[in-house]
C-alpha cells in the first residue's frame, strides 16, 4: 500500500469561497516575517517544567512570561517569550534583591544585628 504525500494545510482563495488570495510566507513581500512559533498553555508549561496551573497563576498574578490571549478561552506563549522570561529570571546569589552587600536588609538602620535582632 502506498500512501499518499499529504497537502499542506493553507487555506486558498477557493477552500473559502473569496476573491481576495490567502497570504502565504511564500509570498516575496513576506518571506522576511517572523514565523513564531505559539505553544498552547500545556506545551509552555511542559517547555519551562512547571505546571499549567503555575502559568495560570502567573497570568493571573501578572509575573509569568507574557502571552498572546486570542480569545478569552485561547492562550498562546511564543517562544522568544518564553525564552526572555528565562534570561529575567537568571540569578547570581539567593541573596534576596533587597539585601544589601554586608547581609544587613536595606532600611533597618545601624541599630540591627544580623542573626541577634536589634541592638538595644
Amino acid at each position: 500500500m502506498q500512501l499518499r504525500p499529504l497537502k499542506p494545510r493553507t487555506a486558498t482563495a477557493a477552500a473559502l469561497n473569496t476573491d481576495h488570495p490567502v497570504p502565504t510566507l511564500e509570498q516575496p513581500e513576506l518571506r522576511n516575517v517572523s514565523r513564531a512559533i505559539h505553544l498552547t498553555p500545556a506545551q509552555a508549561a511542559d517547555w519551562l517544567n512547571v505546571t499549567e496551573r503555575a502559568l495560570e497563576a502567573w497570568r493571573g498574578n501578572g509575573v509569568g512570561p507574557i502571552y498572546v490571549e486570542l480569545s478569552s478561552k485561547t492562550i498562546r506563549y511564543r517562544i522568544e517569550d518564553l525564552e526572555a522570561f528565562v534570561v529575567e529570571k537568571l540569578r547570581r546569589s539567593t541573596a534576596p534583591a533587597h539585601a544589601s552587600l554586608d547581609g544587613t536588609p536595606k532600611g533597618i538602620g545601624a541599630d540591627f544585628s544580623p542573626g541577634r535582632g536589634p541592638v538595644r
